[in-house]
């Protein structure tokens, strides 16, 4: 209840004293953060597996035992798709004879490994299909050579501390070519973009916010960006450490231009994916290219001397003259200065267009003159009063942009009533769009290539001067003009990805109070790893005055003595394997997070992480051939008493399954993604239809993409583009509901009927088994056998279903169940 009158002083007095107080505390030291302290080795407490030595120590305290092991057909189909996303084949199912150490190499060494934990990481990564575009470049999402760089990097088993490095600082590493290090610090680029904030001095900031925020966050588990206003209150993050970190992130340039006005764009920078031979090849082009511009105008300015014309009359039946600017519409284009005028030009290559109004005095046909350029090829469509013309107008490039290259283009109007006109020139998503100078409207038809009306126009410019050229000069001009159409055709056309680089100018940046980008408070803090209150580790690494300090900030958290890198990464890949991590705030390792539940075990197994060369393969290994991962999921009274959060590993945590396994169990129940060959590499364009890649792809079923879109959020994918550290794992009604409604798992549910009838013609029971297989894993028992043949006559026989439409009815009900979607 809201306090009132004097009680309201009091208590608005004693709050604004808590609070004061609290802001005075001073940060925890090093040492009071169980976090910080050093990483010493610790010895398992029994002899056997030291994972289960670890969990066992603990059980025994709380008088409890760990169950024993799943049975075989639960823990195949648990390790299969906790390794690789994807349920056991039936062939799988059928030779599970192999030992679980054999079965656990060969489902690491599978293709389908680097799918299923690299969307771990991306998750980390605030990585979201289809959301990274760039204006002007035609690519569904230009952060997917990130995406499969990620998964390569996991099934190569690539060192965590290389793999750390490369994100933050691939393009720095020098004396290496492989193309991994330049795709990488994308890492750093694929955050939420701000690129419609007005203040640009905010954004650079936000900007530098967001990625110290994601990357503290997820290689240290602790959010520096809580800094940037004031010394942390609970942490040992001072402010300075923040702006220290700042001024790394700010020399750091991840956009290819930085509009102080807004609609003129941010967008990211981008470099060529290619080997260094092609890109010197296209480079190479390019300058051949330029130099035959520059020699073109040249003879084309030597010809403008030449002409001698009359003084500027009008044009014989113009109507009016006007300059492009005094448009009566336009989108993601622009008013520039232009010479001693002004002209209209590309903003942002989205969908631009302009619109002018014109009167037409009397009725019958009319030319609409543009003076144009554009150094590539720019056609635009034509719309007059509502109607798209057929053929695109203004299509011929000049070569350039200035004064000096723009010429009169013809737009046909046809014939046309007496009245007013609307006529617009439009480009389409990512197409470019000419500069537009100045229009005339003339009543009757102009011939493009007559120089009658053009000398009316007074001096051309040098790219007007070309219809004015004499035949022997045409004809040099033509030869000119192949050789650079030959040498454009000749330019290999390279991929693109995201780029990062350092600045050309290095900055240091001073506190700002409160986060206020404008009021900052003494000198500028030097670029520098953080002190964590004063560790001694943050000075081993001095950042060079010419270099952004990326490269040593990825070398401080990789070194074995920082004590937060390894133990953060074994923390959550025992998350990622047991739906929970031994520290339950995977991305919060300070004094607000929560406390590890067994904290010798992770530093055991961050040692282990370190001493094995960075091997996340290695502790796959360690923690899959442990009783406590292969432990069954059951829960006895006992459990459900002394561990009811499962916390002490009594019982595997049994979980629901993350959307993307859901979706692609549907999806390989149809035999959609082959399984590809063990030990082999990842080959995308067989996987393509997987949920990793399907919001990017269009290669969702006919139809359902907009219900893939819905069953993301539902089944808790964040698609905000901010960092998912612990996916939801909620079950709501919502969930139930979508099952039995959604016209998707009704698809798939089809599909996968029609299958196994065509395969197993009369043959209801060996039709039952196959279905029960392919989705949970195991063999029907004899009441789950009965009760699928007993619905599916009941429906075919009371209810008159088909045979197709009886087994697709089953089918819904296997994917609605609990053991489908869990991983028990």
């Amino acid at each position: 209840m809201t306090p009132s009158g004097h009680t309201r002083e009091r208590f608005v007095a004693n709050f604004t004293i808590a609070v004061a107080a609290l802001l005075a505390l001073a940060p925890l030291a090093a040492e009071e953060t169980w976090s910080l302290k050093p990483l010493v080795r610790p010895t398992p407490p029994a002899e056997g597996h030291p994972v289960d030595a670890f969990i066992h120590a603990k059980l025994a305290e709380a008088g409890l035992k760990q169950n024993e092991a799943a049975d075989p057909h639960t823990l195949l189909r648990r390790m299969t798709l906790d390794l690789t996303g994807l349920p056991p084949t039936r062939e799988e199912i059928g030779g599970r004879k192999s030992d679980v150490r054999s079965q656990i190499e060969r489902l690491l060494a599978s293709p389908h490994y680097g799918e299923r934990w690299g969307r771990h990481w991306l998750d980390v990564a605030r990585y979201v299909q289809g959301t990274i575009k760039v204006p002007g470049v035609a690519a569904i999402d230009l952060a997917e050579p990130y995406r499969d760089y990620v998964v390569k990097s996991f099934n190569e088993d690539k060192p965590y501390d290389r793999f750390l490095t490369e994100q933050l600082a691939g393009d720095l590493i020098e004396g290496e070519t492989d193309p991994d290090r330049l795709v990488a610090p994308a890492f750093l680029s694929i955050g939420q973009w701000f690129e419609e904030c007005t203040d640009p001095n905010k954004l650079r900031l936000d900007l530098v916010d967001e990625q110290i925020s994601t990357a503290t966050r997820a290689f240290l588990a602790m959010d520096f960006s809580c800094a940037r206003c004031h010394d942390h209150k609970f942490d040992p993050i001072s402010t300075r450490d923040y702006y220290a970190l700042a001024g790394i992130f700010r020399s750091t340039e991840i956009t290819s231009h930085f509009a102080e006005e807004w609609k003129d764009g941010r967008p990211r920078a981008l470099r060529p994916l290619a080997p260094a031979a092609e890109i010197a090849k296209a480079e190479a082009v390019d300058r051949e290219i330029a130099a035959l511009r520059g020699e073109r105008l040249r003879f084309l300015t030597d010809a403008q001397k030449q002409i001698s014309l009359k003084p500027a009359s009008e044009i014989p039946g113009t109507v009016l003259a006007f300059e492009a600017e005094e448009f009566d519409g336009h989108k993601d284009l622009k008013t520039i200065a232009l010479g001693e005028g002004e002209a209209v030009a590309l903003r942002r290559a989205i969908e631009p267009w302009v619109r002018y109004r014109l009167v037409l005095p009397d009725p019958g046909a009319y030319t609409l003159l543009v003076r144009y350029a554009a150094t590539d090829p720019a056609p635009v469509q034509l719309e007059i009063e509502g109607k798209f013309q057929e053929t695109r107008v203004l299509g011929e490039p000049t070569h350039g942009e200035t004064p000096d290259h723009f010429r009169w283009g013809v737009v046909a109007l046809g014939e046309r009533p007496a009245g007013r006109c609307f006529v617009r020139f439009k480009a389409g998503r990512n197409e470019p769009f000419p500069t537009l100078d100045r229009l005339v409207l003339v009543k009757g038809e102009l011939d493009g290539n007559s120089v009658a009306w053009r000398e009316h126009l007074g001096t051309p410019t040098p790219e007007e001067s070309r219809f004015f050229l004499k035949e022997a000069d045409r004809a040099i001009l033509t030869k000119l003009e192949t050789r650079l159409t030959d040498l454009q055709k000749s330019r290999p056309v390279l991929p693109m990805t995201l780029a990062v680089n350092d600045a050309s100018e290095m900055l240091e940046l001073a506190v700002h109070p409160g986060g206020n980008p404008y009021d900052t408070e003494g000198d500028p803090v030097p670029r520098g790893n953080p002190g964590l209150a004063g560790s001694e580790l943050a000075a081993a690494f001095p950042i060079p005055t010419d270099a952004s300090g990326r490269l040593q900030f990825a070398r401080w958290l990789a070194d074995p003595r920082n004590p937060l890198t390894a133990r953060v990464m074994a923390n959550r890949i025992w998350h990622w394997h047991f739906g929970t991590g031994l520290v339950r705030t995977v991305d919060d390792f300070g004094k607000q997070g929560a406390q590890p539940t067994h904290p010798e075990l992770l530093d055991w197994l961050a040692c282990e992480l370190i001493e094995s060369g960075w091997s996340v393969k290695h502790l796959h290994r360690l923690i899959l051939s442990s009783a406590t991962y292969q432990a069954s999921s059951a829960t006895n009274p006992d459990h459900l008493t002394r561990d009811a959060d499962g916390s002490l590993y009594s019982r595997f945590p049994a979980r629901r399954l993350e959307v993307e396994a859901i979706y692609d169990g549907m999806l390989t129940s149809i035999g959609k993604v082959p399984r590809q060959a063990t030990g082999t590499p990842l080959d995308t364009a067989k996987s393509k239809d997987r949920a990793l890649y399907i919001l990017t792809s269009s290669r969702s079923p006919l139809g359902m993409g907009v219900e893939i879109r819905k069953m993301f959020p539902l089944f808790g994918f964040d698609d905000s583009g901010r960092p998912m550290h612990d996916r939801d794992e909620s079950v709501t009604a919502a969930q139930a509901l979508w099952w039995l409604n959604n016209p998707l798992p009704r698809y798939y549910a089809t599909k996968l009927a029609e299958k196994l009838i065509q395969e197993h013609p009369g043959q209801p029971v060996e039709l039952a088994h196959a279905l029960h297989e392919t989705l949970l894993g195991r063999p029907p028992g004899s009441g789950a056998e009965a009760a699928m043949l007993g619905y599916a006559d009941e429906l075919m026989g009371t209810e008159k279903l088909s045979e197709t439409e009886a087994w697709t009815r089953v089918a819904l009900g296997l994917f609605s169940s609990k053991s489908f979607r869990m991983l028990e």
